[in-house]
């Protein structure tokens, strides 16, 4: 989503990231509810710098194993459309060492937007108990 639609909306940060960063029902519709059956996806790509999408026309091959790959995707508006769950748990001092130094040195916003959101989706979603494989890292 555009920057105007998921920062300084009045919403709390955590908010802001947990249910405004994505548009939840149109990638529900046009991205899950198609990848078992579509030979392509016409996909939205985000370019960070211009805060603009452009349509990506993506082939699916016939036969193929497709990794969705992200966080939150077990949410309750897309947990069941996927055919196996494996979920990485790692710490979050571990997880933090992975960001750049940039975002290492912004505590502020990882405690207010990215570690609220994070704790809301552990305790609300329980992904460790839904996954049919977590691997721990």
């Amino acid at each position: 989503m555009e920057r105007s639609k998921r920062y300084s909306t009045g919403s709390e940060e955590w908010f802001e990231y947990y249910y405004l960063q994505w548009d939840i029902e149109w990638l529900k519709g046009n991205l899950f509810n198609k990848l078992k059956e579509a030979s392509q996806l016409k996909l939205p790509l985000y370019d960070t710098e211009a805060d603009t999408h452009r349509i990506q026309n993506i082939i699916i091959p016939e036969t193929c194993v497709i990794v969705v790959e992200g966080v939150f995707l077990q949410r309750e508006e897309w947990r069941g459309l996927y055919d196996y769950i494996a979920y990485l748990d790692c710490p979050q001092n571990t997880r933090l060492l992975r960001e750049s130094e940039l975002t290492q040195m912004n505590m502020e916003k990882m405690r207010n937007r990215y570690w609220k959101a994070e704790d809301y989706y552990l305790q609300t979603v329980l992904p460790t108990k839904q996954a049919h494989l977590v691997l721990n890292n």
